[in-house]
């Protein structure tokens, strides 16, 4: 449990350098770096979740990411990857779709759709904080992801 913790602060420490060594033109920020902390609902259990999230921006409107997950199931852990394409229809809105796999401890992994839309508040220029929920289609089942992310942009 002590080495979750330590990995998670450590990718806290990770993004809080990522941003601190960011220009101030909000314009210029193609770089999303962001933390993630949740909850993971399927079959009606619900287990602690946290990730790290890259996005790069295209342009103001389009952008690809990937999404590195943990969930710390009462059995088993389990680690999701994900390569996402956003859709930004406001600077607050972000829509994605994306494929990637989820590997449970013992098992093989499995494909995974995820669906996920995003709300951010605009701490200053090179910060961003806000709700996150995405749906996740693995093998005719559906997980609910939600909690809290943290962004940082460069």
């Amino acid at each position: 449990m002590y080495r979750k913790i330590l990995t998670f602060l450590a990718l806290i420490s990770l993004a809080a350098n990522a941003a601190a060594f960011s220009d101030n033109h909000h314009s210029d920020k193609h770089h999303q770096l962001g933390i993630f902390a949740g909850e993971t609902s399927a079959n009606s259990e619900k287990e602690f979740t946290y990730a790290l999230e890259y996005e790069y921006k295209f342009d103001k409107n389009y952008g690809f990411g990937v999404t590195l997950e943990n969930v710390n199931g009462a059995h088993e852990d389990i680690r999701v990857s994900v390569a996402s394409l956003y859709y930004h229809p406001t600077s607050n809105f972000r829509l994605g779709i994306g494929y990637g796999r989820e590997k449970a401890e013992g098992h093989d992994s499995e494909s995974l759709v995820r669906y996920s839309l995003a709300y951010d508040f605009h701490i200053n220029e090179s910060m961003t904080f806000g709700p996150t929920f995405a749906l996740d289609k693995i093998d005719g089942h559906t997980s609910r992801v939600y909690g809290l992310a943290l962004n940082f942009l460069f």
